[in-house]
């Protein structure tokens, strides 16, 4: 198989896993940080909550901290000396940047902050901020919330359309796949039909809010975590060169999209991409980045990989959503092979069974399938309720768990019986979407149009609910086991937040991102560290890797 490879080299800002994070109010020792200062507002008002992000022009990382309750922030000890730019883009201020900061080996640098209000543009705010501030019924502003499946609610919006445009608009955009494919119109014509109440209900409500007579868009910002817990954190960012453009439509493949990450155990976070045919490595000590290019399976598909994993052996496996493709990448001969199914699936999910057999799911066709690398036969399993499956992994029994997401289920496949069991969540509807298993074998899920994280275990077969708290607009897409700290992770697709479950208090801790409208679609806990890593793909372009750990 012929592969093209793109390697980039960059100078690296290297900050210790555990640097000078004992101190309990902020994530450097003031005394000893070699840089620290305070945050305030124009008046005088202490900033808790704020990130700080501090970038050497030179490299593709920064390193961002935040500011407790007091204002105060400090780095950690050991961020390498040079000049840094130190740059503040929070919600209801204007951005600030400082140039030329002097970071000297052993001797503190002080730099404080005064930062001017400013009423954020429409860009700026997150889908959650926006939906608050809109007037109308949680029903109508939820439908309006899945603009996002092709680009954002803040994209819609920003267009001034009569009731007339915004109804022929939302026709169209009924027709158009996640990827920017019109659909033929035997297609779409039944799905118009499903959808025309609703559709008039839409367009009544985006004519109201956003049509040339109205008035600017309310904002309403969501309250910045300040506490202690919230605080504590440092986050690393790695930018990704190819696509590093600002794009708006999903599938402008100017962009890079980053999907879903993975570290590999030897210090490398390997990552994929929703719309290219690309398997990227990420070195965080130096910056480094390779990426790796397969081959196009089925000519007329959009490229793109979704969820990757490892064997037994080291070598990675992807699903190759559109392509209907499963892949497997050897990173001591740097080759792919492919196995493409002739049947029109999207094989984008994928996990290996203890007998180093490739599952998938898809969704248009309903399956759960089974690849034999030996043979190269796929097997096809129906899934009993014909709405499609998307999040899958498998246990320690290698029973193949799956989320239903517009059925409102999950499903369990046991291979030994060839056996379906599927369960209702308790909240009816709850769009399950992605999940992880634990080392008890209970499995946790995002419930996507729910606002909340699901768990069912599997010794009693329930499952419990928890709502995330203060945004009745969360959308947690993914969830990511942290087996150590005996917590979740969760993200909130419509708000820059993820969050911390703790399985024992049963209380979520929140973390602001550093930037605005960051999406995510996965999330990996590393737990061989101290503390825990969490690791996220930012899905915007342009393409970056997060770094997080919190304290």
């Amino acid at each position: 198989m012929k592969r093209h490879l793109r390697k980039v080299a960059f100078l690296g800002i290297l900050v210790s896993a555990g640097a000078g994070c004992q101190m309990g109010t902020v994530t450097g020792n003031p005394s000893v940080a070699p840089l620290s200062g305070r945050v305030q507002s124009a008046s005088g008002e202490s900033l808790g909550g704020v990130p700080l992000q501090a970038r050497r022009p030179e490299t593709n990382m920064a390193v961002v901290v935040y500011t407790n309750k007091q204002g105060e922030y400090a780095y950690p000890e050991d961020l390498s000396p040079g000049l840094y730019g130190v740059n503040i883009q929070v919600s209801g201020f204007q951005h600030v940047t400082k140039e030329g900061v002097n970071v000297t080996k052993g001797k503190p640098t002080r730099l404080d902050f005064s930062l001017e209000p400013a009423t954020p543009p429409l860009s700026e705010l997150t889908a959650s901020e926006v939906l608050l501030a809109l007037p109308g019924t949680d029903k109508i502003k939820a439908e309006a919330a899945r603009c996002s499946n092709c680009h954002s609610l803040q994209f819609a919006l920003g267009r001034k359309r009569d009731r007339a445009t915004w109804l022929k608009t939302i026709e169209m955009m009924r027709g158009i796949t996640p990827s920017g494919v019109m659909q033929a119109p035997e297609v779409v014509r039944p799905i118009l039909q499903q959808t025309a109440k609703t559709n008039q209900e839409l367009a009544d409500f985006m004519a109201a809010v956003a049509s040339p007579d109205s008035p600017p868009l309310p904002a309403k910002l969501l309250p910045r975590p300040t506490d202690d817990a919230s605080t504590r954190i440092t986050i690393t960012e790695y930018f990704i060169p190819r696509g590093a453009v600002s794009v708006t439509l999903r599938g402008d493949t100017k962009g890079a999209w980053l999907h879903d990450v993975l570290p590999d155990g030897k210090g490398n976070i390997w990552y994929t991409d929703h719309f290219a045919n690309v398997l990227g490595r990420l070195d965080p000590k130096s910056g480094e980045i390779k990426e790796f290019r397969y081959a196009h399976s089925k000519p007329g598909k959009q490229e793109g990989a979704l969820q990757h994993t490892f064997d037994k052996q080291g070598n990675i496996w992807l699903g190759v959503l559109w392509q209907g493709t499963i892949g497997k990448f050897d990173p001591r001969t740097e080759k792919f092979n492919l196995w493409t199914i002739a049947e029109d699936a999207r094989l984008g999910m994928v996990a290996m069974d203890s007998s180093g057999n490739a599952w998938a799911v898809s969704s248009p066709t309903s399956g759960v399938y089974k690849l034999d690398p030996k043979t190269g036969k796929f097997t096809k399993y129906p899934i009993p309720t014909q709405k499609g499956a998307y999040g899958m992994g498998i246990d320690s029994k290698d029973r193949v768990y799956f989320c239903e997401m517009e059925a409102g289920k999950i499903g369990r496949f046991d291979p030994k019986t060839e056996k379906f069991t599927e369960w209702d969540t308790p909240t009816p509807d709850s769009g399950p979407r992605r999940l992880d298993i634990d080392a008890q074998d209970r499995f946790w899920f995002g419930e996507f149009y729910a606002g909340k994280i699901g768990m069912f275990d599997p010794k009693t077969e329930t499952i419990r609910e928890w709502a995330i708290p203060g945004n009745p607009y969360a959308a947690p897409y993914d969830v990511a086991v942290d087996n150590k700290g005996n917590a979740v992770w969760a993200n909130d697709f419509n708000n820059n937040r993820v969050y911390r479950f703790d399985v024992k208090t049963e209380k979520f801790t929140e973390f602001l991102l550093p930037e605005p409208n960051v999406e995510i679609r996965h999330l990996f806990v590393d737990d061989s560290t101290t503390p825990s890593t969490v690791w996220i793909p930012d899905y915007s372009p342009p393409g970056k890797i997060l770094k997080l750990q919190a304290w």
